[in-house]
Protein backbone atom coordinates (compact mmCIF):
# COMPACT_ATOMS: atom_id res chain seq x y z
CA UNK A 1 0.00 0.00 0.00
CA UNK A 2 2.68 2.32 0.70
CA UNK A 3 4.49 1.55 -2.53
CA UNK A 4 0.83 2.33 -4.34
CA UNK A 5 0.45 6.11 -2.54
CA UNK A 6 4.22 6.70 -3.48
CA UNK A 7 3.85 5.97 -7.08
CA UNK A 8 0.09 8.08 -7.48
CA UNK A 9 2.01 10.76 -5.36
CA UNK A 10 5.01 11.17 -8.34
CA UNK A 11 2.62 10.53 -10.81
CA UNK A 12 -0.08 13.00 -10.07
CA UNK A 13 3.28 15.95 -9.88
CA UNK A 14 3.64 18.57 -11.93
CA UNK A 15 7.60 18.66 -11.83
CA UNK A 16 9.70 15.68 -11.43
CA UNK A 17 13.47 16.22 -11.20
CA UNK A 18 15.66 12.49 -11.27
CA UNK A 19 19.21 12.50 -10.01
CA UNK A 20 20.40 9.70 -10.45
CA UNK A 21 24.25 8.02 -10.26
CA UNK A 22 25.66 6.11 -13.17
CA UNK A 23 27.79 3.98 -10.46
CA UNK A 24 26.07 3.31 -7.22
CA UNK A 25 29.43 2.13 -5.78
CA UNK A 26 31.26 5.31 -6.02
CA UNK A 27 30.63 7.53 -3.16
CA UNK A 28 31.65 10.99 -4.94
CA UNK A 29 29.30 10.50 -7.50
CA UNK A 30 26.06 9.58 -4.63
CA UNK A 31 27.48 12.47 -2.42
CA UNK A 32 27.34 14.50 -5.47
CA UNK A 33 23.84 13.60 -5.97
CA UNK A 34 23.10 14.23 -2.68
CA UNK A 35 24.06 17.88 -2.85
CA UNK A 36 22.97 18.69 -5.88
CA UNK A 37 18.93 17.39 -4.38
CA UNK A 38 19.53 19.40 -1.35
CA UNK A 39 20.31 22.51 -3.20
CA UNK A 40 17.37 21.83 -5.64
CA UNK A 41 15.38 21.02 -2.24
CA UNK A 42 16.26 24.33 -0.52
CA UNK A 43 15.71 26.47 -3.62
CA UNK A 44 12.34 25.22 -3.95
CA UNK A 45 11.75 26.02 -0.69
CA UNK A 46 12.83 29.38 -0.94
CA UNK A 47 10.61 29.77 -3.83
CA UNK A 48 7.41 28.76 -1.76
CA UNK A 49 7.17 25.96 -3.54
CA UNK A 50 6.78 22.29 -1.91
CA UNK A 51 9.51 19.23 -2.48
CA UNK A 52 9.42 15.57 -1.40
CA UNK A 53 12.62 13.29 -1.76
CA UNK A 54 11.39 9.73 -3.29
CA UNK A 55 13.89 6.86 -2.79
CA UNK A 56 12.14 4.28 -4.17
CA UNK A 57 11.20 3.75 -7.46
CA UNK A 58 11.13 0.89 -10.79
CA UNK A 59 14.80 0.84 -11.88
CA UNK A 60 13.71 -0.75 -15.30
CA UNK A 61 11.54 2.54 -16.20
CA UNK A 62 14.44 4.65 -15.14
CA UNK A 63 16.22 2.77 -17.46
CA UNK A 64 13.57 2.56 -20.49
CA UNK A 65 16.29 2.58 -23.62
CA UNK A 66 14.39 5.87 -24.91
CA UNK A 67 14.30 7.37 -21.87
CA UNK A 68 10.66 8.61 -23.20
CA UNK A 69 9.32 7.41 -19.50
CA UNK A 70 11.50 10.40 -17.78
CA UNK A 71 11.03 12.92 -21.19
CA UNK A 72 7.19 12.85 -20.43
CA UNK A 73 8.50 14.55 -16.96
CA UNK A 74 11.35 16.68 -18.10
CA UNK A 75 11.14 20.51 -18.02
CA UNK A 76 14.65 21.74 -19.11
CA UNK A 77 18.02 20.90 -19.66
CA UNK A 78 21.09 21.42 -17.72
CA UNK A 79 23.70 21.69 -19.87
CA UNK A 80 27.64 21.99 -20.20
CA UNK A 81 30.92 20.07 -21.18
CA UNK A 82 33.42 18.06 -19.25
CA UNK A 83 36.79 18.59 -18.30
CA UNK A 84 36.80 14.66 -17.55
CA UNK A 85 36.19 11.26 -19.47
CA UNK A 86 32.35 9.91 -18.96
CA UNK A 87 32.22 7.57 -15.83
CA UNK A 88 35.09 9.21 -14.24
CA UNK A 89 32.87 9.88 -11.26
CA UNK A 90 34.40 13.46 -11.32
CA UNK A 91 31.51 16.17 -12.08
CA UNK A 92 33.87 19.40 -13.83
CA UNK A 93 32.25 21.82 -15.54
CA UNK A 94 33.86 23.20 -18.70
CA UNK A 95 32.78 25.67 -21.81
CA UNK A 96 30.88 24.02 -24.70
CA UNK A 97 33.13 22.55 -27.51
CA UNK A 98 36.03 22.51 -24.70
CA UNK A 99 35.85 19.73 -22.91
CA UNK A 100 35.26 15.76 -23.50
CA UNK A 101 31.42 15.89 -24.52
CA UNK A 102 31.93 17.15 -27.96
CA UNK A 103 29.93 19.47 -30.25
CA UNK A 104 28.07 16.65 -32.37
CA UNK A 105 26.47 15.38 -28.68
CA UNK A 106 24.98 19.09 -28.13
CA UNK A 107 24.03 19.07 -31.79
CA UNK A 108 21.90 15.53 -31.30
CA UNK A 109 20.73 16.70 -28.12
CA UNK A 110 19.19 20.25 -29.51
CA UNK A 111 18.05 18.48 -32.66
CA UNK A 112 16.50 15.42 -31.80
CA UNK A 113 12.69 15.03 -32.34
CA UNK A 114 12.74 13.90 -29.09
CA UNK A 115 14.58 16.57 -26.90
CA UNK A 116 14.74 19.40 -29.28
CA UNK A 117 12.07 21.19 -27.90
CA UNK A 118 13.27 21.61 -24.18
CA UNK A 119 14.66 24.76 -23.12
CA UNK A 120 18.29 24.46 -21.28
CA UNK A 121 20.29 26.04 -19.21
CA UNK A 122 23.98 26.32 -18.95
CA UNK A 123 26.50 25.44 -15.88
CA UNK A 124 29.83 26.51 -17.28
CA UNK A 125 32.94 28.29 -16.05
CA UNK A 126 32.18 31.16 -18.99
CA UNK A 127 35.70 31.72 -21.49
CA UNK A 128 36.86 34.62 -18.96
CA UNK A 129 35.85 32.62 -16.04
CA UNK A 130 33.37 34.54 -14.69
CA UNK A 131 30.11 31.97 -15.28
CA UNK A 132 27.92 31.03 -17.80
CA UNK A 133 28.13 33.58 -20.68
CA UNK A 134 26.81 34.58 -24.49
CA UNK A 135 29.80 33.27 -25.93
CA UNK A 136 28.92 29.52 -24.69
CA UNK A 137 25.13 30.28 -25.23
CA UNK A 138 26.15 31.28 -29.23
CA UNK A 139 27.92 28.21 -29.58
CA UNK A 140 24.56 26.23 -28.34
CA UNK A 141 22.79 28.22 -30.78
CA UNK A 142 24.80 28.08 -33.52
CA UNK A 143 24.59 23.75 -33.11
CA UNK A 144 20.18 24.12 -33.89
CA UNK A 145 19.58 23.36 -37.23
CA UNK A 146 16.25 25.19 -38.06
Amino acid sequence: MKLSLINRFVSEAPVIIVVCAEDKTNKWALIDCAIASQNIMLEAHSLGLGSCFVGVFDENKIKDANGCILLKKLDLWHLNDSKNEFNSGKDRHENIGQGKIGLNEFKILLNHPLTKNYPFIIETPGFNNEGPDKKNLDILKSLIVY
